[in-house]
């Protein structure tokens, strides 16, 4: 790619006047540099050491770079916004490829991760275009985008479609717990699934869409992994045990809309027990002082992922253990 039509593309201003005229790839791990490549960042040394990988361009959005003392023969382009600059970029270089894209909420987005087969035509897309445009600058056609975010995908690609969960009247439902659902749907029988009743139309929109893509397929037994309303079954010491092996059990998500519909569902089917939430907590310590006062069957926990909450209650554990 020209210079000057890259300049162009992220709106920028070349600073110099370089001696090359041309760019081959982009990067952001100066580490990955090779000779041709354009590099973006605002990072001093990563800039440096990109250079001397053989960077042919920076593309940078602050002011208190010298770049004449640095290096004058490649170019300097200085932009309003480097996130912004690289989503300009990724989406000129998607208009010259024949991909299909797609944007979902972050239940379904889980749940397609989960259950997909063939995973080798479809990109799973994190919404942080730094970490994304590793594995969209090199894309072949043909390939599927996903991600969790409208926003991230329709400023790349401005055609995606939403992949919008509804809902679906199911047959022979049995809500075994609130974690585990039996239903049939258009002729298939979904027998003791480990995923709420809540989030059972999400399933069914996934199976829908991976359904009406013929490279795709779905297995469902990973579903018991998918990270919403997982419980962590925890004994009267706080250790963590074997699912339901417990009465009491602990739900937590890092996504405030998530957790409200969740504590509702929670209040609906498992009212007549101890039910409590913790919603503030200044640290994880706190955060584990308070679980450990708390009288409950049933605990909510919003503003951590049960990875993280996981890891607080084995680590808090062991460290108090290590005291006596």
């Amino acid at each position: 790619m020209q210079i000057r039509t890259l300049t162009d593309i992220v709106e920028g201003q070349l600073l110099n006047t370089p001696s090359i005229s041309f760019i081959t790839q982009i990067n952001t791990d100066p580490m990955k540099i090779h000779d041709g490549d354009l590099f973006l960042s605002n990072n001093l040394d990563d800039i440096k050491l990109a250079i001397e990988n053989g960077a042919f361009a920076i593309i940078f959005d602050v002011d208190n770079i010298d770049y004449d003392s640095i290096d004058n023969e490649i170019a300097w382009i200085k932009v309003i916004d480097l996130d912004n600059a690289l989503l300009r970029l990724t989406r000129f270089l998607l208009s010259h490829k024949e991909i299909k894209s797609y944007y979902c909420d972050i239940v379904s987005f889980d749940i397609l991760k989960l259950v997909l087969v063939n995973k080798k035509s479809i990109q799973f897309l994190s919404g942080n275009i730094m970490h994304d445009i590793n594995n969209l600058k090199d894309i072949e056609n043909d390939t599927i985008l996903v991600s969790s975010s409208r926003l991230f995908m329709n400023a790349i690609q401005p055609l995606s479609k939403h992949i919008e969960y509804q809902e679906y009247k199911v047959d022979n439902l049995i809500i075994k717990s609130m974690f585990t659902t039996t239903f049939s749907y258009d002729g298939e029988y979904y027998n003791s699934l480990r995923i709420p009743y809540l989030y059972i139309n999400h399933l069914i929109s996934i199976v829908n869409f991976i359904n009406s893509i013929d490279t795709l397929e779905y297995e469902l037994s990973n579903i018991r992994k998918l990270k919403h309303f997982r419980p962590i079954f925890i004994d009267n010491d706080y250790n963590i045990v074997e699912f339901g092996k417990s009465n009491r059990f602990i739900i937590a998500s890092e996504y405030q809309n998530i957790s409200n519909i969740e504590i509702s569902f929670i209040k609906k089917m498992y009212g007549f027990a101890k039910i409590s939430i913790i919603s503030e907590f200044k640290d994880d310590i706190s955060l584990y002082n308070h679980i450990k006062i708390c009288d409950f069957n049933c605990l909510y926990i919003v503003g951590k992922s049960r990875d993280e909450l996981e890891s607080i209650l084995i680590d808090k554990k062991e460290e108090q253990l290590k005291l006596f």
